[in-house]
């Protein structure tokens, strides 16, 4: 029996991209077996089984379709794809931050509508909405994403400060979110070349990153302990003077530590990129299903 199914490109960009290896594995495993699962629309747009559903085509392997019947609204489409990755995935904590930050947004943008659909006519917006609980939106992620709130106040410094290299390194699990941290302190022109030479560049140089934020710290005390005036037994005028050249002091050794992080990150991201014979292997996701467009696709599958 000939159906339609249709693809909505904005709906399958919430779908995170399955690794070269997992989408290798789940191809063989679809050929073995059959697709066992059904895969799930609403309204006739596919919400799940995006990539069973570009192999079954491919191959020309039977699959059988479901109709969620339970989601009143796209809100509720997007929330459920979200929860059913979090749920079911393997995902790095990384991505598991990205959607469940996606789902808090989703959340109280919902939220928010209905409290502005149900102020009351009789009172201000602003007196009803702030009867609303404030909503710990850090905790919420974590809590979602089963990590601390620490490693989500990583991953929010991460989104807005790496390179889309480091990122793409960071989802696919080749780092941690605490290497790329690291990282995405240097300016970006380190960073892509630190991705260049590969993933384990990059967890050297954040070594040598963290390691020197410690010796920073350290000297930056030992500086503050040395300046106290009470340590000094001469003349006010010569301790003036004393405490003004240590302080330049420690400002060039500061500034001279710096250039030197500077160089050894520098080399390390050359001779990464010089020892390498081939590029070393980017676990992407898929290339998008060509049929992809602005508008929703029919697609046609036999059941």
């Amino acid at each position: 029996m000939s159906k339609k199914v249709m693809i909505d490109p904005e709906l399958k960009s919430f779908l995170t991209s399955l690794t070269t290896d997992e989408y290798a594995a789940l191809e063989q495993s679809l050929l073995a077996e059959g697709c066992r699962h059904p895969l799930v629309t609403w309204n006739g747009i596919l919400i799940d089984g995006h990539h069973r559903y570009e192999i079954c085509k491919r191959h020309g392997i039977p699959f059988h379709v479901v109709e969620h019947g339970r989601l009143d609204s796209r809100e509720s489409v997007l929330l459920w794809m979200l929860q059913m990755q979090l749920s079911r995935r393997n995902l790095t904590d990384y991505q598991r931050i990205e959607m469940a930050t996606k789902q808090e947004e989703l959340i109280a943008a919902r939220a928010k509508a209905k409290q502005e659909a149900g102020v009351n006519q009789h009172s201000s917006p602003s007196t009803n909405l702030s009867k609303a609980p404030a909503i710990d939106t850090r905790r919420e992620i974590a809590a979602r994403a089963g990590v601390s709130e620490g490693t989500v106040a990583k991953a929010k410094s991460i989104s807005a400060h790496a390179v889309p290299e480091v990122i793409d390194a960071l989802r696919n699990g080749a780092i941690t979110i605490d290497a790329a941290a690291q990282v995405a302190t240097l300016p970006p022109a380190e960073q892509s070349a630190l991705a260049a030479a590969g993933k384990h560049a990059i967890k050297a140089a954040a070594k040598h990153v963290r390691e020197s934020k410690k010796k920073r710290v350290a000297n930056q005390t030992t500086t503050a302990m040395a300046l106290n005036p009470q340590q000094e037994d001469l003349p006010p005028a010569l301790l003036e003077e004393l405490q003004t050249l240590r302080m330049e002091n420690a400002v060039l050794r500061t500034e001279n530590a710096e250039l030197k992080e500077r160089i050894v990150l520098l080399q390390a991201g050359r001779a990464g990129v010089a020892g390498l014979t081939q590029p070393e292997s980017q676990s992407g996701g898929v290339a998008p299903d060509e049929d992809d467009s602005d508008a929703l696709v029919e697609c046609d599958y036999t059941v």
